[in-house]
């Protein structure tokens, strides 16, 4: 699990933060329909977790990465 390439956590990062602008178009059409209402909410939440695993997209490797190789050792 450790040798990962640090490309691959700078595309990982990359589609992550590429992924925010569609989610929270496609969660927003959807919120009006009475089936969909809450996806608006779990886009964001989802949103806010990209964010934070990510330091603000300041970091290309997650936290949740970081917390599971310190668990690990």
């Amino acid at each position: 699990m450790r040798n990962i390439p640090p490309d691959f956590w700078k595309r990982y990062a990359l589609y992550n933060a590429m992924s925010i602008v569609p989610s929270l178009v496609w969660s927003s059409r959807m919120a009006c329909k009475k089936e969909f209402r809450d996806e608006l909410k779990k886009a964001i939440m989802y949103i806010k977790t990209l964010i934070d695993d990510h330091q603000g997209f300041t970091s290309a490797i997650p936290q949740w990465y970081h917390n599971s190789v310190i668990h690990e050792k």
